[in-house]
């Protein structure tokens, strides 16, 4: 689907002009300069309807379990010619190499045991993000 589908405005393209001004574009278009506080090429999208949120985030759960069950045949599938050994295997449009090879771990909860929290903190980075965590809701349905 896309944002016509949902109704969605038009996105709003902030591009750098100057350090402080910024040339707007409304679906490439130019529509003005104008002073504001943004990252260059941040999309903006404006407010949505409730009706409009429903229906993104009904979406983005649908793809997550689209995702999930993809993944899940593709780790079947690769696991498959995993147990088959170590080789090249042809598909018509694709080959999928199977090897071995050796992976090295830190274990962070020793390393903590052995170093100090004063150096700990003087050697931990931190930044804020956003998260958006996806889960399915229980709707109870009432059958009459």
């Amino acid at each position: 689907m896309d944002r016509k589908t949902f109704g969605i405005p038009p996105k709003i393209e902030l591009a750098l002009h100057s350090e402080v001004n910024y040339i707007g574009r409304i679906n490439g278009k130019p529509y003005g300069d104008f002073h504001i506080m943004a990252k260059p090429k941040t999309i903006v999208t404006p407010a949505l309807t409730a009706e409009q949120i429903t229906a993104m985030v009904d979406k983005i759960g649908d793809l997550k379990a689209q995702i999930a069950k993809l993944e899940s045949q593709y780790n079947a599938d690769v696991n498959v010619l995993k147990a088959m050994g170590t080789d090249r295997y042809y598909g018509e449009l694709f080959e999928v190499n199977v090897f071995d090879q050796t992976q090295s771990r830190l274990d962070m909860e020793a390393v903590r045991a052995k170093l100090s929290p004063q150096f700990i903190a003087a050697h931990t980075t931190t930044k804020d993000v956003r998260v958006a965590k996806v889960t399915a809701r229980l709707i109870a349905k009432s059958v009459a």
